[in-house]
């Protein structure tokens, strides 16, 4: 380790090696279920993370496959979360989901960009497994039953974690939601979406507003209807059927609706997702 000086190599390697982010040795346990973690060593900080990773970006090991999280007996039923996902073949024409860039705040003043899905359908919200421990979040070991819309799957392990969101840029930085409960899954299954520049210029409607670029493959959590505030819609935009419409919120602007035509190619639509939690 001593040969890789910069903050962000040691940060990537140990990404690449799934190691816990607090010990920095084991590979066998995360940051929140470590029994050798500390407080960062620098002065003026206090999150646990090595101080080797100190000062370096984000990253996010790649998430665990669902084929091999281990499965939990019994579920407590007081807390049991159902998460339901199913896909069918596509039809002609694409349709844009909410995913909106946020600020993710810790407990600790500790500040992460990344990028949300707006689901008021969902009665929870979920957070993909190895964030938490990639910004420190505090967590709580909680059971959590994947499934689909016909069939469930065994209870796996999960946590149950709680941070505060908000804008990027733009007014409406200075807000901040409180996120009570998020559970950590192994993968969203979103399909894939990429929202461009260059798409604006095929919609008048849209081109006075400043809306992201977004890409389903950068989306870490889903923010479900627990979070009212985060998935009230402010304000609209519309125009005729078969073009997108843009829904203020509180994150900004973001793109809704069905898409036909060439901007398909753009959206690379593939199957048809339903997800809600029950």
């Amino acid at each position: 380790m001593r040969q890789i000086h910069s903050v962000n190599q040691r940060a990537q390697l140990g990404k690449e090696k799934r190691l816990c982010f607090s010990c920095f040795e084991s590979a066998d346990n995360q940051s929140c279920d470590c029994s050798r973690k500390k407080r960062c060593d620098v002065e003026g900080y206090s999150i646990y993370h090595h101080s080797l990773i100190h000062g370096a970006a984000s990253v996010f090991v790649a998430p665990t496959p669902l084929s091999s999280v281990s499965p939990v007996s019994t579920l407590n039923a007081s807390a049991p979360i159902f998460f339901g996902a199913s896909s069918v073949n596509c039809a002609s024409s694409a349709v844009l989901l909410q995913i909106v860039p946020v600020a993710v705040a810790t407990s600790s003043g500790v500040k992460v960009n990344t990028f949300a899905l707006l689901d008021s359908r969902s009665k929870t919200s979920l957070i993909l497994e190895n964030v938490p421990d990639a910004i420190s979040l505090v967590c709580k070991d909680s059971p959590l039953q994947l499934g689909t819309i016909n069939s469930s799957g065994e209870p796996i392990r999960s946590r149950k974690v709680s941070f505060h969101v908000g804008a990027v840029e733009g007014p409406e930085t200075g807000v901040q939601i409180a996120v009570e409960e998020a559970w950590t899954i192994p993968q969203l299954n979103l399909p894939p979406q990429r929202v461009t520049r260059t798409m604006m210029q095929d919609f008048p409607h849209l081109t006075d507003l400043d809306i992201p670029k977004v890409d389903s493959e950068d989306v870490t959590f889903l923010l479900g209807a627990n979070v009212l505030e985060a998935i009230l819609q402010h304000d609209e935009r519309r125009s005729r059927p078969g073009q997108p419409v843009a829904i203020l919120t509180a994150f900004g602007w973001t793109l809704a609706g069905t898409l036909a035509g060439s901007v398909k190619s753009i959206m690379k639509p593939e199957r048809l997702h339903v997800m809600h939690v029950h």
